[in-house]
């Protein structure tokens, strides 16, 4: 029902693709990673917040969001220290 992704630096094409097909399926998706992250090349999150999903970013270039969890239905909570990369 619910995908709450918080994400450094998501270059990693089939992950993006993944969250796509959750929300074309009608899951709630919503994301949070850093601003300057999310203009680096071959980042996916510019993509995906075109793609309708919601995405916030933090709003000061000195600070860097540098989270990476994705809680699933405010079940199952995946963490740790990985950015969404190859």
């Amino acid at each position: 029902k619910e995908l709450l992704v918080c994400v450094f630096n998501l270059t990693n094409d089939v992950l993006a693709a993944a969250i796509k097909d959750r929300h074309d399926n009608g899951v709630k998706v919503r994301i949070i990673t850093d601003d300057e992250c999310m203009t680096n090349k071959g980042n996916d999150c510019k993509d995906l917040a075109d793609y309708g999903i919601p995405v916030r970013t933090d709003s000061e270039p000195s600070y860097h969001m540098h989270n990476k969890f994705m809680l699933v239905d405010n079940v199952f909570l995946l963490t740790g220290s990985f950015n969404w990369t190859f």
